[in-house]
């Protein structure tokens, strides 16, 4: 109907070029995406990749506006390897189909565990190439600390980094 019409408008026949010290760049037509900025850009990302909630993997998927984050247990630490690789693959390949693509430097894989003993692996493997033979995806290390909706989780499930990251921030506030 119309309002389908208007967002087709919105997004159809977009647009782009640059300017620099008054030097027009040449147009190009955004073929992907939403304009940078908008009020409806937001909504629009949401609408988008609600259905990555209702994959099917052995974990859980919470998502917040567009931070997103996999959780998963497992008996041991290959269980849980596994289910982790696999199903971060799972949701790499989806990525991929909708034409995202995952920011590795802002991914993060932490463990919390009331286990004192350390997992036989560092990193968990990802493959988002048809190269099996040769494959060079990005690994993701564990991380000891992971930052999330502003909030700084360490591996023991700790306040300390996150308190000590506050009373950083308040003193450049109150000194300055």
């Amino acid at each position: 109907g119309v309002c389908l019409r208007w967002f087709i408008s919105y997004l159809d026949k977009r647009k782009q070029f640059t300017n620099i010290n008054g030097v027009l760049g040449r147009e190009n037509e955004v073929m992907y995406g939403v304009p940078q900025g908008s009020v409806l850009g937001p909504i629009l990302f949401i609408m988008y990749i609600n259905n990555l909630c209702n994959m099917k993997i052995d974990g859980k998927i919470v998502v917040y506006a567009d931070d997103t984050c996999l959780l998963f247990s497992g008996c041991n630490w290959e269980d849980l390897r596994q289910k982790t690789e696999y199903d971060f693959n799972k949701v790499i390949k989806w990525l991929n189909n909708k034409k995202l693509t995952l920011n590795f430097n802002k991914t993060n894989f932490i463990i919390f565990s009331i286990n004192k003993t350390l997992p036989p692996f560092n990193e968990i493997s990802t493959h988002s190439c048809s190269n099996t033979t040769n494959c060079n995806c990005p690994k993701i290390s564990i991380a000891k600390k992971t930052k999330y909706l502003g909030i700084i989780l360490d591996c023991n499930l700790r306040w300390n980094f996150h308190v000590n990251n506050l009373i950083i921030k308040l003193r450049s506030i109150i000194f300055k």
